[in-house]
């Protein structure tokens, strides 16, 4: 697995999400995922500002679930809260929520790894 790839897994897209977010032909983003073509330095800049809006979404999301505690049954919903302003592609969305679910699973987190309010 290419770094490239990794990078789109950590913000959610897969190569199908991928194609449309670069705007570019399949055969142009699946030669970045396999690395038989260099990604652009343009195309690294746009994940970045998409990891950036994903880690806002999940700071909106980890408020909700502070505001709900530790009620379980959030962690499954796996969805972020985007600003209206920044739309995110759905893979990014789910895992913003789910960034959000680990960060006030692991504050929950007692010293003997028991989980508390």
């Amino acid at each position: 697995m290419t770094s490239f790839e990794r990078v789109l897994q950590i913000c959610g897209l897969d190569e199908q999400a991928a194609i449309p977010f670069f705007d570019q032909p399949a055969e142009v983003v699946r030669g970045w995922i396999d690395g038989s073509r260099e990604v652009p330095a343009a195309a690294w800049a746009m994940l970045a500002q998409l990891y950036g809006q994903l880690e806002r979404a999940a700071e909106r999301s980890e408020i909700v679930l502070n505001e709900a505690g530790l009620d379980p049954t959030l962690w499954n919903e796996g969805m972020g809260i985007p600003d209206p302003a920044e739309r995110l592609p759905n893979g990014a969305e789910i895992n913003a929520g789910l960034i959000a679910s680990l960060r006030r699973l692991h504050k929950g987190l007692a010293a003997d790894g028991t989980i508390s309010a």
